[in-house]
């Protein structure tokens, strides 16, 4: 019963970060951030984007944030950038600093890589 726990208390920090990160992102844009709507706007981000109509919520996630947050009252144009740098940091900087990561693992350790695929292999 506390592996559920642990588990379902590391998905919530990990939920509740990236929402940060939105919210981070809006004040980057020099926006005033929709405190009361914003879990709101990125659950329901969240669910489209698992919905699964398009491969990998293509354009849908970003919409469902970008319309939500126009609702809530940001400027279209501040709406959209906040949106296109959270999406920047949340994926692209994260998938760039998981590349260097095994890049490291891959280069500067061959022992441990070496373990890793002996491991893999078996």
């Amino acid at each position: 019963m506390s592996e559920w726990i642990k588990v379902s208390g590391l998905g919530l920090t990990n939920w509740l970060a990236d929402a940060g990160v939105l919210a981070a992102s809006i004040l980057a844009v020099d926006a005033s951030v929709p405190w009361r709507a914003l879990l709101l706007i990125y659950g329901l981000a969240t669910v489209v984007g698992s919905l699964g109509i398009a491969p990998g919520g293509l354009g849908l996630v970003k919409g469902t944030l970008c319309l939500g947050l126009v609702r809530a009252g940001l400027p279209a144009v501040h709406a959209l950038a906040a949106v296109l740098l959270y999406r920047l940091v949340s994926f692209w900087l994260v998938a760039v600093v998981g590349w260097l990561v095994l890049l490291y693992l891959r280069f500067e350790r061959p022992d441990r890589a070496g373990a890793i695929q002996g491991a893999v292999a078996s």
